[in-house]
């Protein structure tokens, strides 16, 4: 015959209890474990940051890291400006390109032209016509520069309009092309 014991449930109960409760506690000091090695690492990576950063703030606030960094800020700038004028002259370069009359070939002969001692200052180009205005160091070399321009073939009208200037300094001359093959639109 068999023995009973009428306090097992209860044993067993308060044993069931006992190894959830030892579950818990092991659960709960894993997750205490991970957020202290957590903090603990944080706390580390911040402290040896904020040393990186004082050295940093150290090495820039060097009189030679100063000075260079103004040097780069000045070139930014004159970059910045430069890219806004190359803006500026490629819309000017495609518009003369896209015009038939005048195209970089044209200007290219222009640039050919040029004798010694002539040099150009200003030039405005509209549809039909091209005004230079530059100096020369004799009326010589200017007469040359508008036989030149005879000579392209690509100007019904060369014409010198005027010539102002002389003896110590250089000749300063104004000068009209009208281009050759170009018809006037008188709707514009």
């Amino acid at each position: 015959m068999r023995d009973f014991n009428f306090f097992s449930p209860y044993i067993d109960k308060s044993k069931e209890a006992k190894d959830r409760n030892l579950y818990y506690a092991i659960g709960a000091a894993i997750i205490g474990i991970i957020i202290v090695g957590t903090f603990a690492w944080n706390s580390i990576s911040i402290l040896k940051l904020n040393n990186d950063i004082k050295s940093l703030n150290a090495e820039l606030s060097k009189p030679d890291k100063i000075e260079k960094l103004k040097q780069a800020e000045e070139l930014n700038k004159k970059q910045e400006i430069l890219n806004k004028y190359y803006v500026g002259v490629n819309v000017i370069f495609n518009t003369i390109n896209s015009n038939n009359a005048v195209s970089s070939d044209l200007l290219t002969s222009l640039s050919a032209t040029l004798p010694g001692g002539v040099s150009f200052k200003s030039m405005a180009i509209d549809g039909q016509t091209i005004q230079i205005q530059g100096t020369g160091n004799s009326r010589t070399s200017i007469g040359e520069l508008e036989y030149n321009l005879k000579k392209l073939g690509k100007f019904s009208e060369v014409q010198v309009s005027s010539i102002n200037g002389g003896d110590k300094d250089d000749y300063a001359f104004a000068l009209k092309c009208t281009l050759k093959d170009v018809e006037k639109n008188e709707n514009k």
